[in-house]
């Protein structure tokens, strides 16, 4: 299990560089709109960690069609983003929080989530 656990961090810190580079080169070196550039690295990051994750990560389990793992890992993203905009919220409006450090909790409880959830969703149980 912490094998899995290291590989899941290293897999998402490699995303999460993809991220902010792809949004860097869109917005400031191609101009691209700010909010399209944003949607295009989520989008770019997003493809580098599922197949990253179910390669080196994860084992699928049986019978699950890639089509399947896809939607499963795009929908636990995006409850993924939705946890991490409201301990945002919370963290900036409520508790004054500096936004950076709102964000490192966002992050660390987002990762939890994204980790539990695909364990239980897409990974095949390790049979005794």
């Amino acid at each position: 299990m912490l094998n899995k656990i290291v590989g899941f961090g290293i897999v998402g810190i490699i995303a999460t560089l993809i991220d902010f580079a792809s949004l860097f080169v869109l917005k400031s070196l191609l101009g691209v709109d700010v909010y399209i550039a944003t949607t295009l690295a989520f989008g770019l990051s997003l493809i580098f960690n599922y197949v990253a994750s179910m390669k080196y990560v994860f084992v699928a389990k049986e019978g699950l069609t890639v089509r399947t793992q896809l939607l499963i890992f795009l929908g636990t993203s995006v409850i993924g983003l939705l946890i991490n905009q409201a301990v945002m919220y919370v963290g900036i409006e409520w508790l004054n929080m500096y936004y950076m450090l709102a964000k490192f909790f966002a992050t660390g409880l987002t990762m939890v989530f994204n980790f539990v959830a695909r364990q239980m969703l897409l990974e095949e149980k390790q049979k005794s």
